[in-house]
């Protein structure tokens, strides 16, 4: 066999010099070159199956790792998709829509169900569409929606939820009901209907108010907007009335139903409401125009005096949505009284805190009633930084 060149080169370096001591190096036989050489052989391709072995695990390794990182990506990222359900459409619970929560806050307010009378309100008690509330004269009830709108139902009144979801649809049959309705989203709706109008909103307060009828008037339907515009549809027509002003033009407004159940204390000063207890707001359209009232009796303007202070009282604890509930409170009850201009200014200051929507809208009311009064400019700051 012949001898590989790299051998020949070892063994003639090491046979001619030396090498190990001083005893020269035998070449070795062909046999010990053969085996040799296979052992060498043998031992590089153990060495490169142990290379590709590794080389092997190693890729093993990075793939799983990559799975389990793609997995957990997947995971954090994606929640996993739940089964569909193998039913009918009809067997799939549809999303709920919260209740209205009406709040008794003085004298019989009933719940009518199914067209059967419940027991009078002592609490907070939810109602969905179909249910009606009625008021007792003398009583007042509180209604919150979950949009954040607020009704409040005079006595007397009778109010039925018609729809409740997307489009807030309710009836007035009777009474008053005033609306603060809450900035509504696109595609919602609120809207009360009366015997004979259709009052909507996007986002403001007004009250309106289903009347005996009267010679001198054509509809039974009376309407005082306190902030923004209302639609009001009826006979065939279409009407826009806005912050300050009545419909219909010709009739004269009902007095305003209260926000909010006076405190022990004012409740304990004033007397059961009535004509001459509460003043009247002006039933023109222009705010230029001051209300002709009569002198308030010293009880009433104790009442007034207890309110008002009330109200100044939570504000400098901080307590501004209180504070804007005793302002309104009073703005309802005494709309001609010789503070109600300084009532409107707070109001509109702390209701921008709260909602800047509806502060925006009370500070323009604001200054379209007072256009020189003592607040008009932190309300043409409002106006101007809310174009």
């Amino acid at each position: 066999m012949t001898q590989p060149p790299t051998l020949r080169g070892a063994a003639r370096v090491l046979a001619t010099e030396g090498g190990l001591g001083d005893k020269p190096v035998v070449a070795p036989s062909d046999g010990e070159r053969e085996r040799a050489i296979a052992a060498i052989a043998g031992a590089m391709r153990a060495k490169a199956r142990r290379q590709l072995q590794l080389r092997f695990a190693a890729f093993a390794l990075a793939a799983a790792a990559a799975v389990a990182l793609w997995i957990g990506v997947g995971r954090r990222g994606h929640p996993p998709v739940a089964p569909v359900a193998s039913g009918p459409a009809s067997t799939i619970p549809a999303t709920s829509v919260a209740g209205i929560v009406a709040v008794p806050m003085g004298g019989a307010v009933t719940p009518i169900r199914a067209g059967r009378p419940g027991t009078p309100l002592s609490g907070p008690a939810t109602l969905a569409a179909g249910d009606r509330l009625v008021a007792a004269q003398g009583a007042f009830a509180s209604l919150s929606l979950p949009t954040g709108t607020r009704l409040e139902l005079k006595g007397g009144g009778d109010l039925s939820i018609v729809e409740q979801g997307s489009a807030s649809i309710f009836s007035l049959a009777a009474g008053s009901v005033r609306a603060d309705v809450h900035k509504l989203a696109p595609g919602e709706r609120f809207v009360v209907r009366t015997v004979d109008a259709e009052v909507e909103v996007r986002g403001t307060s007004f009250q309106v108010s289903t009347v005996e009828p009267d010679p001198g008037c054509a509809t039974r339907t009376r309407l005082t907007v306190f902030e923004g515009v209302v639609v009001v549809r009826s006979a065939a027509k279409e009407v826009e009335v806005r912050a300050g002003e009545h419909w219909p033009l010709d009739c004269a407004a009902p007095p305003a139903v209260g926000s909010a159940a006076p405190s022990a204390s004012v409740a304990a000063l004033v007397p059961a409401l009535g004509k001459t207890d509460v003043q009247k707001a002006p039933t023109v359209a222009s705010s230029t125009v001051a209300p002709t009232v009569a002198p308030p009796t010293p009880s009433v303007l104790a009442a007034q005096n207890a309110l008002y202070s009330e109200a100044l009282a939570a504000k400098s604890k901080g307590e501004l949505a209180t504070a804007v509930e005793r302002f309104d409170s009073y703005l309802l009850l005494y709309p001609g009284s010789a503070l109600a201009e300084s009532a409107q200014g707070e109001r509109m200051r702390g209701l921008y805190k709260l909602d800047r929507a509806r502060g925006v809208a009370a500070a323009r009311a604001y200054l379209a009633a007072f256009p020189k009064g003592s607040a008009r400019a932190d309300a043409q700051t409002i106006v101007d930084d809310n174009p």
